[in-house]
This record gives C-alpha cells, structure tokens and sequence, in this order.
C-alpha cells in the first residue's frame, strides 16, 4: 500500500518546523550570559519561535488544503505569502529594535506594540483570505448545485418528450429545453424550478392520456406556462 505523499510531507513540514523552533530557543537561551540578556530578551526569544512556527503552520496548511476538494489553490499560495512577507517584517522589527532603537533611545512598550500591531495586521489580512476562500466555495456549490437542478429538469422534459412521440402526441419540447438550458432565474430564483417541476409532472402525466384535441390544448398551455417561468429574472 503507498504512501498518501500529502502525509509524508506534512510530516516532514512538522519534523522540521519543531526542530528549527527548538535550535532558535536554543541559541538564545544558549549563547547569551543571563547575566547580558535585556528586560525584552524573553519576549523577544519566544516571540521569533512564534515565527518559525506560524511560518511552518502556514506550509502545512498549504500542503493539506491543496490536494483536498473544494480548495482555492491562489488562496493557499496568498497564504504562505502573506504569512511570508509578516515573517520578514516581525524579523526586521526585532532586529531593529534589539540592535539599534532599544540599546539607545527607544523603549520597550514601543517595540511590544509595534510587534502586536504588526501580527494583528497579519491576522487581519489571513482571515479575510480565509473569508475569500469560503466565499468562493459557497459560491461553486450553489452553481453545481443550479446545474444539477437544470440538467434534472432537461432529463424531465426528454422523458416527456420520448413518451409523447409514443403515444401519438405532436408535441414539440425542443423550445422550451432550449428556454430551460439558458434560464438564469431557474440558476438563481429557488422558487422556480420546484414550480417548472410541478407543471412538467402535470404535462408529463397528460401526455399519458390520449392525445384529444382538448388534452393536447391544456399541453400547449402547460408548455407556455412553463416557458413563461423559465424566463422569469431573479
């Protein structure tokens, strides 16, 4: 049995974001005397771990979501994107606060807040893209879901057709699968096409009967009907 490869790369993505997090906590807490460390150290410690992790949750995410149905592929790669481009600026921030504002003129809060801010931003721009990829799923469900109600009522009208030229009637259904095919209500109103079902198992329960000049009249008016709501804009 193979090896679904999304696992094994999911896997490989986890080994290897767990192993950078830990060299990174490491050479802080390793090299720097405690003695030397600043008043930020920690935060400034746990915070770049925060980054290595974000940015490998970011890659697993991509590997999972981008071989399950359903997935916006330019989604997932905006993703890693923009939790790429926040990774830089977090690492420039702290670079630039630890090495050049904060031994000098700059204080702590200012740095905490600037940090904050930038990850709320960050956050801000993934869950709209989140929200984008939602929208579009919702959106490609409803169209599949309007094609299949179309293509079940041109099933309907072939079988009535099919069962009309059987039974001796001069119904010509062609123009009204046409107005069917193209109807945009049908794809967008849900009150019409349980009303066109209606009246196609009423013209397909007449075309059952005799073929009698009344009989084929209320067909026509049937058709008409129909015709009429296929037309209908939402």
């Amino acid at each position: 049995m193979t090896e679904d490869p999304r696992i094994k790369g999911v896997a490989i993505l986890t080994v290897a974001g767990l192993l950078l997090a830990a060299v990174v906590l490491l050479l802080f807490y390793g090299i720097l005397d405690p003695s030397s460390r600043s008043g930020t150290f920690s935060f400034t410690a746990w915070f770049s771990v925060f980054q290595v992790l974000l940015l490998f949750s970011s890659l697993i995410y991509t590997a999972i979501k981008d071989g399950h149905p359903g997935s916006v592929i330019p989604v997932n790669s905006a993703t890693v994107i923009a939790t790429l481009i926040y990774n830089v600026a977090a690492v420039l921030t702290i670079l630039l606060f630890t090495q050049f504002l904060l031994p000098f003129r700059s204080s702590s809060r200012t740095y905490y807040v600037i940090c904050i801010a930038e990850f709320g931003i960050a956050a801000a721009c993934l869950i709209t893209l989140q929200l984008v990829a939602v929208a579009h799923r919702v959106g490609h469900t409803e169209a599949l879901q309007s094609r299949s109600t179309v293509d079940s009522l041109l099933k309907t009208c072939d079988v009535i057709s099919s069962n009309a030229t059987s039974g001796g009637w001069e119904l010509d259904l062609r123009r009204c699968s046409e107005v069917i095919r193209f109807s945009e209500g049908l794809r967008h109103d849900p009150v019409l096409p349980p009303e066109v079902d209606r009246l196609l198992g009423e013209l397909e329960a007449l075309t059952k009967s005799d073929p009698q000049e009344a009989a084929l009249g209320e067909a026509k008016k049937i058709i008409s009907g129909i015709e009429a709501l296929a037309r209908r804009r939402n």
